[in-house]
C-alpha cells in the first residue's frame, strides 16, 4: 500500500486531522499549510485556521512546538527528545527547548503488568519472582519499571513495554514518513526525511527491550575488566521484546555532592574513575553511553560506580575514530583547511554547503579557543559553537558524532562537579595519541594492505563476468537506466488534479448537449418529458456543483 493511500485510512485520517487541528492551535498553520494537505485530507484549511489562544500566540516559537509535541503524545514526546541531542538539525534553541521534555504519564495498572509479564513469560509471576512490588519504581511512555527479587532472592528490576503502545507509534510513523514525504519538496531546509529515518530507527530500538537488554549485556561485560565501575547483568531467561529483567544497582547518585561527602567517598577518585571509564570507550571500544546524566550514575556503599539505563548508545567506527583524531591534530597545528574537509566527509552536505565558507566559520570558532588553557574550555559551548557552524553552513553530522558531543558535554559536566580539576580533555590527549599511534603501527598497514589487496584480486576476477552481463543485457534489450525525478511531485499532483477537471468539465458538456439533443427529439418521453435528457441535465448539474466546489475548496479560481 502506498503511503498516500495509507494515509487516507479512516484511523489515519482522523489522526491526521488530529495533529494538524493541534500545530494550528499552537501557531502553525501557515507552516503546515505548505504540505498542501488538502489533497490528502478533507477541511485540512478549516483545521489549520483555527484561532491561536493570545497565550499561546505571545510564547516563542521553541515553546510553542514544544507545548504541541506534548498534546500530540507519546510518538511525538520521544520525537522531541530525539531532536534534542540534534542541535545541528533543528538549532540549539530548539534542542535546548526539547531538553525539557519528559515522559509525564500515569502508570498503567499494576494487574496489566503482569498479565504483561506472564504471557511474555509463559509463566505465573509468583512463579518467576519471589517478590514482585506492584508500585512502578518508575515510569515512562514506552515502558514502566517494577521493584522485583529473583527465587534465589537476587534483586532485580524489571522493565514493561505498555500494552498497545507498539501499534500506536508505528502507525504515527507511518503517518510521519507520509508527511515528510511530501515536506521534503516543499520544505527542504528542515531535512524532513532525515529527521523521520534517524527518530524511526532510534524509536523501533526502544520499543524492543532485547536492544536495550543486549546494550547492558555488552557494557556489564566490558565493566568487568574496569576496576571500580560496573553496569546491571542481564537475565535473558527472563528477557523478551516486551519483558526486560536486570540486576537491581542500589546506590546514591552521583550528582548529589554532599550525600556523597556525607558517605565518605572519595570525590577526586570517583572523578577520575568516571572520566577514565568514558574515555576508554570513546576511543577504545569504540561504543559509549550516549545519556550519561547524573542519574544513571550511581555510587555504591563500597565507592562502585554503576552505570544504568543503557537505551541510548553511539557506535564509533574504526574509521570514524581514526578521522577524529587527525582532527585534533589538526586543530594542534592550527590546519582549518583539513578539519573543514574531514568534516565535510564526516557529515551529510545539504545543497547549500560552501566549503570555502564552512573553513572561515570554523577558523573564527578556533581563534575564540586558541590560547585558552584547555581547562578552562567550557565543553558545553565548544560543542555547542561546533554544531551551530554546522547547521549555518547546511552540514547534518551523523548521529553517532553528535552523540559524542552530548555524552562527552554530560560526563565533563558530572566530573567537574566532583572534582573541579578534573579536565576531560585533557586526560583524552594520551589515548588519542595512543589510537593513532595504533592506526599507523607497521602491523595494521600490512593487515590493510592484505586486505585491500583480496579485495582487489576479488574485483578484478568479476570485471569479465560484469562486462558480459552488460553486453547480454544491452543485446537483449534489458538494460535498464532508472532516473529519479526530485522536486516535481507538486508539479506531478497539480497536473492531475487540472486533468481531472479537464475531463469533468468535458463530460458536463457532453451531457448537456446530448440531454438537449434527446429533449428536442422527444426521446423516451414520458408525458411530455424526455427522461434520459432530464436525468442528464440533473447529472450534469450534479458534477458542475461538485466541480465547482473542489475549485472554491483548493482557493485558486
Amino acid at each position: 500500500m502506498a503511503l498516500a493511500d495509507f494515509a487516507r485510512l479512516p484511523r489515519n485520517l482522523k489522526r491526521l486531522g488530529e495533529i494538524i487541528l493541534v500545530f494550528g492551535r499552537h501557531g502553525f498553520g501557515p507552516l503546515i499549510g505548505r504540505l498542501d494537505l488538502r489533497e490528502h485530507i478533507p477541511f485540512a484549511r478549516r483545521l489549520l485556521t483555527r484561532r491561536v489562544p493570545a497565550g499561546e500566540r505571545r510564547l516563542p516559537a521553541e515553546k510553542r512546538l514544544v507545548n504541541a509535541f506534548q498534546a500530540l503524545g507519546t510518538t511525538f514526546v520521544k520525537l522531541g527528545q530525539i531532536l534534542a541531542s540534534r542541535p545541528d538539525l533543528v538549532g540549539e534553541s530548539f534542542a535546548d527547548e526539547f531538553r525539557q521534555l519528559r515522559d509525564r504519564v500515569q502508570p498503567f495498572d499494576p494487574a496489566i503488568a503482569r498479565r504483561t509479564v506472564e504471557e511474555e513469560l509463559g509463566a505465573p509471576v509468583d512463579e518467576v519472582f519471589g517478590a514482585f512490588e506492584d508500585a512502578p519504581a518508575g515510569c515512562g511512555s514506552i515502558a514502566q519499571v517494577h521493584r522485583a527479587t529473583l527465587k534465589d532472592g537476587t534483586p532485580v528490576m524489571v522493565k514493561i513495554r505498555r500494552p498497545g503502545i507498539e501499534e500506536a507509534i508505528l502507525a504515527d510513523m507511518a503517518l510521519l514518513r507520509f508527511v515528510a514525504h511530501l515536506a521534503e519538496a516543499r520544505l527542504p531546509e528542515i531535512r524532513p526525511t532525515q529527521i523521520v529515518e534517524e527518530f524511526d530507527r532510534a524509536i523501533r530500538a526502544e520499543l524492543d527491550l532485547t536492544v536495550e537488554a543486549s546494550n547492558t549485556a555488552r557494557f556489564h561485560r566490558e565493566f568487568e575488566k574496569t576496576q571500580g565501575v560496573c553496569a546491571p547483568a542481564v537475565f535473558w531467561q527472563w528477557t523478551t521484546p516486551a519483558v526486560l529483567t536486570i540486576q537491581r544497582i542500589e546506590g546514591v547518585s552521583v550528582g548529589d555532592v554532599a550525600e556523597l561527602e556525607r558517605r565518605g567517598h572519595d570525590r577526586k577518585r570517583l572523578a577520575r574513575t568516571l572520566a577514565e571509564c568514558f574515555i576508554s570507550q570513546y576511543f577504545r571500544t569504540g561504543t559509549f553511553h550516549a545519556d550519561p546524566h547524573p542519574g544513571n550514575i550511581l555510587v555504591g556503599d563500597d565507592g562502585t560506580i554503576g552505570i544504568i539505563d543503557f537505551g541510548m548508545i553511539g557506535h564509533l567506527g574504526s574509521d570514524t575514530k581514526t578521522r577524529l583524531t587527525t582532527m585534533l591534530i589538526a586543530a594542534v597545528t592550527e590546519d582549518i583547511d583539513f578539519i573543514a574537509e574531514s568534516a565535510w566527509e564526516l557529515g551529510g552536505a545539504g545543497e547549500q554547503f560552501d566549503q570555502r565558507q564552512f573553513g572561515r566559520d570554523l577558523t573564527r570558532l578556533y581563534h575564540k579557543y586558541q590560547g585558552m588553557p584547555i581547562g578552562r574550555i567550557d565543553t558545553r559551548r565548544l560543542f555547542s559553537g561546533l554544531t551551530g557552524v554546522a547547521r549555518q553552513n547546511d552540514l547534518s553530522l551523523p548521529r553517532d558524532l553528535v552523540l559524542l558531543a552530548k555524552s562527552m558535554v554530560a560526563v565533563s559536566g558530572v566530573t567537574r562537579a566532583l572534582d573541579p580539576s578534573c579536565d576531560l580533555l585533557r586526560m583524552s590527549a594520551p589515548k588519542t595519541q595512543d589510537l593513532l599511534k595504533e592506526k599507523l603501527s607497521p602491523s595494521r598497514w600490512a593487515k590493510l594492505t592484505g586486505l585491500n589487496l583480496l579485495s582487489l584480486m576479488h574485483t578484478i576476477k568479476t570485471i569479465p563476468r560484469d562486462i558480459r552481463n552488460i553486453i547480454r543485457k544491452t543485446e537483449s534489450g534489458q538494460l535498464q537506466v532508472a532516473f529519479r525525478h526530485r522536486g516535481l511531485e507538486h508539479v506531478v499532483t497539480e497536473f492531475e488534479r487540472a486533468s481531472n477537471r479537464l475531463a469533468i468539465s468535458i463530460y458536463v458538456a457532453a451531457l448537456l448537449v446530448a440531454s438537449s439533443l434527446m429533449i428536442k427529439a422527444d426521446f423516451l418521453c414520458l408525458g411530455d418529458i424526455s427522461v434520459p435528457g432530464v436525468l442528464g441535465y440533473a447529472l450534469a448539474g450534479i458534477l458542475s456543483l461538485w466541480l465547482a466546489w473542489g475549485i472554491l475548496r483548493s482557493g485558486r479560481l
